[in-house]
C-alpha cells in the first residue's frame, strides 16, 4: 500500500519486497522488519542477539562476554558505501561460537582476497540468513540503504 502512495520512495518498494518475501513458507516478517529499520528504530540494545550499527552494539556490551558480528561481512563496507571501519552498518551481539558460525559460512559462500560482485553477497546473505527474518531483512538494507 506504501508503494502505492508514495511511488518514488525505494524504502517503500524495499518493504513491497520484504511482504513479498514474506510469501515464502515459513518466512515471515521481512517487511515489517525493513519498516522498522527504516524508521531508526533499533531492535535492541546491549544483549544478545540484538540488532543495531556495528559502532553502538560495541559501546553497549564493552565489558560483556559478547561479539559483535557485522551482518554483511565488513570486508564488503566500501562495496556498499560505508566506511571501511564498517561502524554505521547493520550488526548482531552474537556469542563467540555464534558469531564463530555466521563467520565460518561468510567465508565458506564468498572465498576471501576475491573481488565479489554485488549481487554475489546478496546471494550469500540470502543463503545464510534465509532462515532468520530479521537478519535477512537487516542485511538486505544494510546492502541497498546507502544507495536510496
Amino acid at each position: 500500500m506504501e508503494v502505492a502512495f508514495n511511488p518514488t520512495d525505494p524504502f517503500a518498494w524495499l518493504g513491497l519486497a520484504g511482504d513479498v518475501i514474506d510469501l515464502i513458507p515459513f518466512v515471515t516478517g521481512v517487511g515489517e522488519t525493513i519498516r522498522v529499520l527504516k524508521a531508526g528504530d533499533r531492535l535492541a540494545e546491549g544483549a544478545d542477539g540484538a540488532i543495531d550499527t556495528y559502532r553502538r552494539l560495541k559501546k553497549a556490551n564493552s565489558g560483556l562476554d559478547i561479539e559483535v558480528h557485522h551482518i554483511i561481512e565488513k570486508r564488503f563496507a566500501k562495496n556498499f558505501g560505508y566506511g571501511k571501519r564498517g561502524g554505521s552498518m547493520l550488526s548482531i551481539a552474537l556469542s563467540t561460537a555464534d558469531h564463530r558460525v555466521f563467520t565460518n559460512k561468510w567465508r565458506t559462500a564468498l572465498e576471501y582476497g576475491v573481488k565479489h560482485s554485488d549481487k554475489e553477497v546478496l546471494e550469500a546473505a540470502i543463503e545464510i540468513y534465509g532462515q532468520n527474518h530479521e537478519l535477512l531483512a537487516a542485511a538486505i538494507y544494510t546492502i541497498v540503504a546507502k544507495r536510496l
